[in-house]
């Protein structure tokens, strides 16, 4: 069987996840899930816009990476994840596929995030995060401790890759 593992990306919005996702599937045979990818296209189909939330699209992200799990392929998923209880269900998602679960937690201080999104706003370049909600993020946000591979807003991506993530991926 082979050595099947769930990356979970943990950090607040603006902290780095999509852009370190987008390398690691460039660079490594990763699978990589995006809840704010899942979000757009079900955004755009009028069928499943009416059952758009936070709820309908977990179960749909977690029944997709279970598969992908069972079918022998490591994972990657980008979302905030940003409580243990979030973590805990994935991990248990992992466990349930005899795969090993492993958190990235992406250690961007706050002053670099709120640049980022203060930079979206003007170039738009993904979707805007309110304030409320930006908000809401910063004080539910839990720094992962469990099992965490940390991965900081100056480190060069590819470097971390070799030094780092590579020995998870043995």
């Amino acid at each position: 069987m082979k050595n099947t593992k769930l990356f979970i990306l943990s950090g607040l919005p603006f902290s780095g996840k999509s852009t370190l996702l987008k390398s690691i599937s460039e660079l490594t045979d990763i699978k990589t899930i995006s809840f704010d990818t899942f979000w757009k296209e079900l955004e755009q189909n009028p069928i499943e816009k009416d059952k758009l939330s936070f709820e309908y699209l977990t179960e749909i992200i977690d029944e997709r990476i279970a598969q992908l799990l069972r079918d022998g392929d490591s994972v990657m998923y980008d979302s905030l994840n940003d409580t243990p209880d979030q973590r805990e269900r994935l991990s248990n998602i992992a466990e349930d596929a005899n795969a090993k679960c492993i958190t990235i937690y992406l250690d961007t201080p706050l002053e670099i995030i709120m640049s980022r999104r203060l930079e979206n706003t003007k170039s738009m370049e993904r979707h805007l995060v309110d304030d409320e909600n930006f908000d809401k993020s910063i004080k539910k946000f839990v720094v992962p401790t469990e099992d965490v591979l940390k991965f900081r807003y100056d480190d060069d991506i590819a470097l971390w890759i070799k030094e780092s993530l590579n020995e998870y991926l043995k």
